[in-house]
């Protein structure tokens, strides 16, 4: 219980932090489906985010990105060929 709370208030004061900056906050639905009787988390928020980036990369001039999702590698390396500076953690 403890632990949810504190996810609960880390979530919290990374929206609070994130809308004092003025960033926008996308939220990305997460959906369960079945697979061989199991329920499983299905979310394509790499996708939606890989999307964002390129339908928005001529109205920025450098990218944070916050991830350990080998996905991004290839979008990534586009960008900085177009000379966008990239932050990644």
């Amino acid at each position: 219980m403890r632990e949810r709370r504190n996810a609960n208030l880390n979530k919290k004061n990374y929206l609070n932090a994130a809308k004092e900056s003025k960033a926008e906050i996308i939220d990305i639905s997460i959906t369960y489906k079945y697979f061989y009787g199991m329920r499983k988390r299905i979310c394509n928020a790499d996708v939606a985010i890989i999307a964002d980036m390129m339908d928005y990369q001529y109205h920025f001039d450098s990218i944070i990105l916050a991830s350990g999702d080998g996905d991004f590698e290839y979008t990534l390396k586009k960008l900085a060929i177009k000379g966008k500076k990239l932050y990644c953690f």
